[in-house]
């Protein structure tokens, strides 16, 4: 019998398209008794031009998850106990974004906020829920006007009781509008403590739901982030609820509100941020730069000891009661929990996000997630297991469960994402490292298509990442790019994308950030051209078809590349930066420059020249492809007229796309389509030698 011979199926190849429309992870948490896992995923959707997201529920038992039926971008998840989920989401009726409950994990859900503005946030409290909110501007402008740099903000803080909440809902359809007035008081405004309005840019609730730890600023730019003020709320919320409520019942009028709760004001470091509260509620987690306050200084944790320091808070030598948590951690800690069990950090260790857990001295052990690294967020719970969102060079983004057992800890595919799309060629990544001009060790994230042949010779795309103080993962395809760049359709086409970790990136500790100070740009190309001549010595790139594409950061350091270098064949320029000058002036962050003194400074206007991409406008000769938003005010869109004007009056091809309702971030499903796919096309005409079509998309 002749044997039957074995036909290998090739992979499907996405499109632009494709790629867009895979789902990404959202965020996840474990329940109390480590019996189910609570999980988001969503996708852009071309068809309604929207971000479509999902709620699902993994039974870790059965290991099988079930849609929770709902809508409306859920977020802020938390399990109230083992069967009781609360959420933020968007209230069908209102559009504005709410509270609800899902008991037994089924149904819509219950409303239990009906706020006037959206709910910004929420953390349980007692018998409710202390959210952050807006208040209403009771003084209204006579005009529609912003008085720069002076804008004072309105947040508002509220206690919302659950059982009253929900009893109004139930049964407000037995009343005539008129005798809602009777209803009993659900919500209680706490920031009606403070005589002034400020922004509260973070908050958290003690575990022992006597006290609130608020983060605040004056004044609402980004530009003051760092000037803030720190305030402990000791009350009883369910106390005082039941007062106002005796007091509306017996029609009685308030005159203060003061018994709300007690107020104290932390004398924390102005540019702090209270991370979260111990399991005890006797300490504080708090992040803080000590040196200084500037954008590419690491933050460190600290612990403040609010038992023994309870009669010093508002003394001005508070900051010598800190006891610094990560003085032998050289990484920029990103997310924190703090649980019986240890106090969990993650953080960059290159291009991976670990994830390690500290005792109260400082001494910490990473975690193995098994090469995995975690992508958005992880929940830790009573027991020590972990949800989280991972990825890898082999994994797309999934969420997993790192569950303990008696043989050690084990890894769970709870979303298993990754399956769907087994039959689909995402390429060959893995990271490579290099020398730059002065010595220092670059990684980078190189992708290759899977059918590379290191004898042929391929065109090659560097696809610098956002920041500075960012990082390029080693992702199999990382959905924090998808939206703005085509490097995996690009790839897939027999481009090599090659993502630098340039200086002043994450993952390698203060002393790499600092690489960037007064050498912006040009440290930039040393690391880039560099990596370009790795890659040519290894016999495989074409040299007469080198592009660089990237957005904000990474539009700069293509803008600069193209004017200051002869190496590139085309670039395209997202979001980024002409002059130094033009950002200073109109950027929303404007110190977040690692550059000295400021561009009106005599001795500092050289230094401000030579690391702006236009200073290079003389030798300007690559195409450039610009593409921004109308309404940035984080690079303002005069740097992309800039550049094109400038290219324009040097006869160099470039062409200009401004997305009208825009800032920073381009969002609306087909709008990313159309950033995607003129990249896209920029590319294949430039590196491939096909037509170019800019507006012209797959079907």
């Amino acid at each position: 019998m002749k044997k039957m011979e074995t036909v290998k199926k090739e992979k499907y190849l996405p499109k632009v398209k494709n790629i867009l429309t895979l789902p990404y992870t959202g965020y996840s948490c474990i329940n109390p008794k480590s019996s189910y896992i609570f999980y988001t995923t969503a996708q852009f959707n071309l068809l309604e031009n929207s971000i479509k997201s999902n709620c699902f529920v993994y039974d870790i038992e059965k290991d099988q998850s079930f849609k929770l039926v709902q809508s409306g971008s859920p977020s802020n998840l938390r399990w109230l106990d083992d069967n009781t989920i609360a959420l933020i989401r968007e209230d069908s009726l209102s559009k504005k974004r709410q509270i609800f409950i899902y008991e037994d994990k089924f149904g819509e859900g219950s409303r239990i906020t009906d706020h006037s503005n959206s709910v910004q946030r929420f953390e349980v409290f007692g018998n409710g829920f202390i959210f952050l909110s807006t208040k209403e501007d009771k003084d209204k402008k006579f005009g529609t006007y912003k008085h720069v740099e002076e804008e004072i903000g309105n947040s508002a803080l509220y206690y919302v009781d659950i059982e009253i909440s929900k009893s109004i809902e139930e049964n407000k359809h037995l009343y005539f509008p008129e005798e809602t007035k009777k209803f009993p008081n659900a919500v209680l405004e706490i920031t009606k403590l403070f005589n002034e309005n400020f922004l509260i840019e973070s908050f958290c609730v003690s575990p022992k739901f006597d006290s609130i730890f608020l983060t605040c600023r004056k004044k609402k730019e980004i530009h003051f982030s760092q000037e803030k003020v720190f305030y402990r709320i000791k009350l009883n919320a369910d106390q005082v609820l039941q007062k106002l409520n005796n007091l509306k019942q017996e029609n009685e009028k308030l005159e203060t509100y003061s018994f709300i709760g007690e107020v104290t004001k932390i004398e924390l470091p102005l540019a702090a941020n209270i991370k979260c509260v111990s399991p005890d509620g006797k300490k504080l987690l708090i992040a803080f730069k000590e040196r200084d306050s500037r954008e590419l200084t690491q933050s460190d944790l600290w612990i403040l000891d609010l038992a023994n320091n309870e009669n010093s808070l508002e003394d001005k030598n508070l900051k010598n009661s800190l006891f610094c948590l990560t003085n032998k951690f050289d990484q920029e800690p990103l997310r924190t929990q703090w649980t019986n069990t240890g106090i969990y950090v993650s953080y960059y260790n290159e291009s991976s996000c670990e994830l390690a857990k500290f005792n109260e001295e400082g001494i910490y052990e990473v975690l193995d997630l098994e090469g995995l690294s975690i992508e958005r967020s992880f929940d830790v719970n009573v027991d020590g297991n972990i949800s989280f969102s991972g990825q890898s060079a082999k994994f797309l983004e999934d969420i997993f469960l790192r569950k303990n057992t008696k043989n050690g800890p084990k890894i769970i595919n709870v979303a298993k994402i990754n399956a769907k799309y087994s039959n689909w060629d995402f390429g060959i990544v893995e990271s490579i490292r290099w020398k730059s001009r002065d010595g220092t060790e670059i990684e980078g994230i190189l992708h290759k298509p899977s059918n590379f042949d290191p004898q042929k010779k391929y065109p090659l795309l560097i696809h610098p990442h956002g920041g500075p103080h960012s990082i390029s993962e080693l992702s199999l395809a990382s959905s924090l790019h998808r939206h703005t760049n085509p490097f995996k359709s690009l790839c897939n086409k027999g481009i090599l994308v090659l993502q630098p970790n340039y200086r002043g990136s994450l993952g390698k500790g203060q002393w790499f950030k600092e690489l960037l100070i007064d050498n912006i740009g040009v440290g930039d190309l040393w690391d880039i051209e560099t990596g370009i001549d790795y890659l040519v010595k290894q016999g495989y790139i074409d040299e007469s078809k080198i592009g660089s594409m990237g957005w904000s950061q990474g539009g700069f350091i293509s803008a600069f590349v193209a004017m200051h270098s002869d190496k590139f064949t085309a670039v395209s320029v997202g979001a980024g930066v002409s002059s130094w000058r033009n950002y200073y002036i109109g950027s929303d962050m404007r110190d977040s420059m690692p550059l000295s003194g400021t561009p009106y400074s005599s001795k500092r206007m050289e230094l401000y020249e030579k690391t702006a991409p236009i200073s290079g406008i003389k030798k300007a000769k690559t195409p450039m492809l610009i593409q921004h938003g109308e309404k940035d005010q984080r690079t303002p869109v005069v740097n992309a007229n800039e550049l094109f004007r400038a290219l324009k009056e040097k006869g160099v091809h470039t062409e200009f796309f401004v997305y009208p309702n825009y800032g920073h971030e381009i969002s609306n499903a087909r709008d990313c389509y159309a950033v995607l796919m003129q990249n896209y096309r920029w590319f294949c005409h430039y590196l491939l030698g096909e037509e170019l079509e800019l507006e012209k998309y797959e079907f």
